[in-house]
């Protein structure tokens, strides 16, 4: 999953690629990641676990759950993921 930063708009590509997930900033105003998680630091994201889902819309069913919370399940093992906050963590790349 890759989810693109760009301007005001923020959206996912690569939604069934569960092996990988990342964000994409694409220009020097990373504002808008705001809506969907937080930058830790100019290379890590964390994005809101339930903002990964609304991003996905309507590919968003039954099979697209199932390997979701097998990437959850995953980057938890990793050390990936933070539970209290619900939020999961992603490279970031600049483009």
């Amino acid at each position: 999953m890759v989810i693109i930063v760009q301007g005001d708009d923020v959206r996912l590509e690569e939604h069934a690629d569960f092996k990988g997930f990342k964000v994409v900033v694409r220009g020097d105003d990373t504002s808008a990641i705001d809506t969907v998680g937080r930058l830790e630091d100019p290379d890590t994201a964390w994005i809101q676990i339930e903002a990964v889902r609304k991003l996905a819309g309507d590919a968003a069913d039954q099979e697209w759950e199932n390997g979701y919370d097998a990437m959850l399940a995953y980057a938890r093992t990793k050390g990936w993921l933070h539970d209290a906050r619900r939020e999961i963590q992603a490279h970031v790349e600049r483009a």
